[in-house]
């Protein structure tokens, strides 16, 4: 019903006019009249469309009251839907219901596990989420929880992620791993293994620092590569006591071997021999002391009692043997000799000989007494001899000493008379000929007899000769006993060596000249003294000559001076 009052007529009029455009009422009315008097009339006031009414006049004057049924869209009338079955609606674009149906709802829902599966009937059955190993499930506020249990047992966790924890273990303490967050503790033997498992094979990283604390650590591996420079044993030693004993034992069923210090003494000591590499030297303070055949330079006292067999021995101090000389002697013996000495003597020997000298003697010089010179193989020069026995002289005979060049052993004396014999009563020694390279007399030397005169003649060099050394390149010693004046070329820068064959007086000059090059060096060794400790540099210039003057005041010392910067005339 439409409620229009009196008061309300020109507006209500307009309502009209619009609720017939909105409801598609069919209205004929018109306007008449002036204004403030005005009418309407109509023939018919209906409404049709989805809502309808019968017919009405109006003429705006009264309330005009309506009937309006709506028209029927749908003929599905009733109550739709139920426990199994939802409604279906149908709603045009008005908002009004054009259809309504049924579709039935699905009361069974399949839940499945990791293994097996089971129908849940909604409507009759609930679904229950149980706990079961390691897990507890509880229900609130239309809230499942599932929780992990506080301690669980598993026997595989295979994760992608991250597992954390406070501490992981495989079992109980002391009989298990259990791995806290900086501790891994297990039972008495815990095994790291990588793969491939069990052959004893793959590799284990420590990425950091890697301390061992024990009684013992053991290395089963057979290469230990270590790359520290250093490696310290007995670390936290409080002092040598303490440290006695440390070093390395090599484990062996014949006895260990050891290389361990030792307190007592400050020294390290090995159980076993020391072998070095052919080619290696011993040293201390980085000074080679000892070699595979030689004693350093630096070792100058020793208390060997016995070395063995030597090939050679270079003495340049006293040399004290109580037990003799067995073998060959080159250099120079000043001194007594007391015992025995088999072997040759190269050099010169000054002093007392106790004792039997075996082997060959070049020269004899001032030897005091010979009592026996038994086979003897050559004695080219006896100088100076006070006495020598050579036959029994327990009468004054002629004696006849033994000269050969082949023979061996004893010799029988010679009768010739053109050998040299020695009357013991007149005190003669008596040569028809004699030459000789050197001839020493203490006071007086006679050619010929007391009545008749001879001639003295020298083959060979003399006081006035000059003994060519020829070209020297290398370090050389030059044979005193070859004569007093010498000469040499200088090919190379070397040094001029102690002498051999020195005589205490001697004296003469050297001639050294350079060669074709020049600028060759000489050096000197020890028994050459010079002024002032210093010695000269010879002339550099090719084939300019230096001249040396010398004098031996001991057989240890040369009293050396220098003429420098001889050459040729022009």
């Amino acid at each position: 019903m439409l409620p229009i009052t009196t008061s309300q007529k020109f507006l209500n009029t307009h309502y009209l006019i619009r609720l017939c455009l909105i409801t598609e009422l069919k209205c004929g009315i018109e306007k008449t009249g002036t204004k403030g008097a005005q009418k309407y009339s109509t023939d018919d006031f209906q409404i049709t469309g989805d809502a309808t009414s019968t017919s009405l006049a109006f003429d705006g004057t009264g309330n005009v009251g309506l009937a309006v049924t709506l028209a029927t869209v749908n003929g599905d009338v009733g109550s739709y839907g139920s426990s199994t079955e939802i409604p279906v609606v149908t709603v045009n674009a008005k908002g009004l219901v054009t259809a309504v149906s049924t579709a039935s709802v699905g009361t069974a829902l399949t839940v499945a596990g990791d293994s097996g599966s089971e129908v849940i009937d909604l409507l009759s059955e609930s679904l229950t989420i149980a706990g079961g190993t390691n897990v507890t499930t509880s229900a609130a506020s239309d809230t499942v929880t599932i929780n992990l249990d506080n301690d669980i047992n598993v026997s595989t966790v295979n994760a992608s992620g991250i597992v954390t924890a406070s501490s992981f273990a495989t079992g109980a303490e002391g009989s298990a791993i259990i791995v806290n967050s900086d501790t891994i503790t297990g039972p008495s033997s815990i095994t790291l293994d990588p793969a491939g498992v069990g052959d004893i094979t793959g590799t284990v990283f420590i990425l950091g620092d890697l301390q061992v604390k024990g009684t013992q650590t053991v290395i089963e591996s057979t290469t230990v590569t270590v790359n520290d420079l250093n490696v310290q044993l007995a670390t936290g030693a409080a002092n040598d006591a303490a440290a006695d004993g440390a070093g390395i034992t090599v484990d062996s069923g014949d006895g260990n071997k050891t290389f361990q210090f030792e307190a007592t003494g400050d020294n390290f000591g090995s159980s076993e021999n020391l072998n070095l590499a052919s080619g290696k030297v011993y040293k201390i303070n980085n000074t080679e002391v000892l070699s595979g055949t030689t004693l350093g330079s630096s070792v100058v006292n020793s208390s060997l009692t016995s070395v063995g067999t030597l090939g050679q021995l270079n003495v340049t101090g006293v040399t004290t043997s109580s037990g003799g000389f067995d073998g060959d002697l080159t250099g120079d013996v000043t001194g007594n000799v007391t015992g025995n000495v088999t072997g040759n003597v190269t050099g010169d020997l000054t002093g007392d000989v106790t004792g039997d000298v075996t082997g060959n003697a070049d020269t004899a010089t001032s030897a005091t007494s010979a009592t026996s010179a038994t086979s003897a193989t050559t004695a080219t020069t006896a100088t100076n001899a006070t006495n020598i026995t050579v036959a029994d002289e327990s009468s004054d005979t002629t004696c006849f000493p033994v000269f050969t060049t082949s023979a061996t052993g004893n010799q029988a004396p010679k009768t010739d008379a053109d050998r040299l014999t020695y009357n013991a009563s007149s005190g003669l020694l008596v040569a028809s000929t004699h030459q000789a390279t050197s001839m020493i007399a203490d006071s007086t030397l006679r050619v010929g007899s007391a009545t008749t005169s001879s001639s003295l003649y020298v083959v060979g060099n003399s006081a006035s000769g000059v003994v060519n050394l020829g070209s020297q390149g290398s370090s050389f010693a030059p044979n005193f006993a070859l004569g007093n004046n010498f000469s040499f070329t200088i090919t190379g820068n070397i040094t001029l060596n102690n002498p051999t064959g020195i005589t205490t007086g001697q004296s003469g000059v050297i001639h050294i000249t350079q060669d074709g090059t020049g600028s060759r060096t000489l050096a000197f060794q020890s028994y050459w003294n010079f002024a002032n400790g210093s010695a000269p540099t010879i002339t550099a210039g090719a084939g300019t000559t230096s001249v040396l003057t010398y004098y031996v005041h001991d057989y240890n010392q040369i009293i050396t001076a220098p003429l420098l910067a001889l050459g040729p005339q022009a």
